[in-house]
Formats: C-alpha cells, structure tokens, sequence
C-alpha cells in the first residue's frame, strides 16, 4: 500500500508502479489492529469516521450503502457514537465498513476478525465470499486457518518465506486441512512479528 519501499523486485497496482499510483480510492484497507491510543484520542463519530476515506479522495460517499454495511456489521445504532466510546470488536467492525463503503475493486485485510466473536467471524467470512463473487478482489492475512474454505482462490503460506503458492484444495491437502467445515484454530508454521 506504499507504507514501504520494496526490497527487491516491483510492485504493481492496476499495472502501474506502486511509485506513480494514485487511484487508492480503488483500494480498502483494515489494519491488523488499531492502538488503542489513537482510537480513544478520535474524536470523530463512527459515521464520520467512516466517511473520512470519501472526504480525503473527493469520492461521493453512497449513505445508502453505509447504512446497508452498518446494518450488516451492527452499527446501524453506533453511527452516532465517538469512535473513542465504542469496544475493540466495534472500532474493528467499523474499520471493516469504512474499507468496504468506498466499493473498492481490491480489499486487503490485515487479521479482519481480531476482536470479533465467533459468528461475527463466520458471518463476515461469508460475506467476504459475497463480495468476492460481486467481482472484489480480497487478500486476506490470517493465522485463523480454520476460516481457509472453498470460497478462497488461491493461498500464499509465508513465514519470512514464500512456503506454498497455489490453489485451495492443494492446500488444504497438503496442510491436512478438510475441505469444508471448522477447522481447529493452529499454527501451520511458527512465527514471529518482526
């Protein structure tokens, strides 16, 4: 997304160089998890936080559509609220709605569903799956395998290294992982963050 420059190689978006792109209204971002202390120092409402990515690319914001997102995500009563009043599960739901309210053409997620009870996390993987056969593009980061089902394209298993690339159902072979269903929640590969 342009916070870093790459090491080696080239990054391309919509095939331009990450260098001379501008269109990041096409792009939706949820970070892995906000700190704390921005969110309690945030005085914006939910509504106005949400909006915030429309003001800042001159994009007109669809209400119709928010109100839609807050409905599915359960905010429809928090819009009001300051985002510094709302819990961690909450602030992460309306990060979620503010990253799809612009209708972006790639949606990356950072652990979306950190904060999130269980059904919240299914029911947004579900929608996750909408979305994707509406034509979004989404790249999700996880350590939350058990959430790895038929709706996903192609995964990419990385620790400082690329381990696997391909399809789905290979994965989930090779990895002992069922095709559908639950899985247990496990690390395939030990990490650390660095």
């Amino acid at each position: 997304l342009g916070f870093l420059k790459p090491q080696t190689g080239e990054i391309k978006l919509f095939g331009k160089p990450i260098e001379s792109f501008r269109e990041w209204e096409k792009i939706g971002y949820v970070p892995q998890r906000s700190k704390d202390y921005h969110i309690k120092l945030n005085p914006l409402t939910v509504e106005e936080f949400i909006a915030l990515p429309s003001k800042l690319y001159g994009v007109k914001l669809n209400k119709d559509k928010l109100a839609k997102l807050a409905k599915v995500f359960g905010l429809e009563d928090l819009l009001a609220k300051r985002l510094a009043d709302l819990s961690f599960g909450q602030v992460q739901r309306a990060q979620i709605v503010q990253a799809l309210a612009l209708e972006p053409e790639v949606l990356f997620l950072d652990e979306p569903t950190v904060g999130l009870d269980f059904m919240r996390q299914k029911n947004f993987y579900e929608l996750l799956t909408e979305f994707n056969r509406q034509g979004l593009t989404i790249v999700v980061i996880t350590h939350e395998t058990w959430l790895l089902h038929s709706g996903i394209s192609k995964v990419a298993c990385l620790n400082r290294r690329l381990y696997y690339h391909g399809v789905h159902e290979e994965f989930c072979q090779l990895a002992g992982l069922a095709k559908e269903g639950t899985f247990p929640d496990f690390h395939l590969i030990g990490h650390e963050h660095w």
